[in-house]
């Protein structure tokens, strides 16, 4: 198994920050499974996730406040790899 996970999207201010509170949510619950790292081919760094998507993960119980966009890097592909 793969200790590690990067999701990749866009703009990484809805389904990727979704992905990676959910994962990291989960990792809580069930103990330690692969580490996770989402980032957006055409992101802008620092930018926050969009509110609707802060609020349905609210809902859920998962707080994604501090999450912040960021382009992608080639570091990040070798974390991954």
């Amino acid at each position: 198994m793969h200790d590690r996970v990067l999701f990749v999207c866009v703009g990484n201010i809805y389904r990727n920050p979704t992905a990676e509170a959910l994962w990291n949510f989960k990792r809580q619950q069930i103990g330690p499974v692969a580490n996770v790292w989402s980032t957006g081919i055409g992101a802008e760094a620092g930018r926050e996730s969009h509110q609707d998507t802060g609020d349905l993960l609210l809902l859920a119980g998962v707080d994604a406040s501090a999450n912040r966009s960021q382009p992608l890097r080639s570091a990040m592909l070798r974390w991954c790899w």
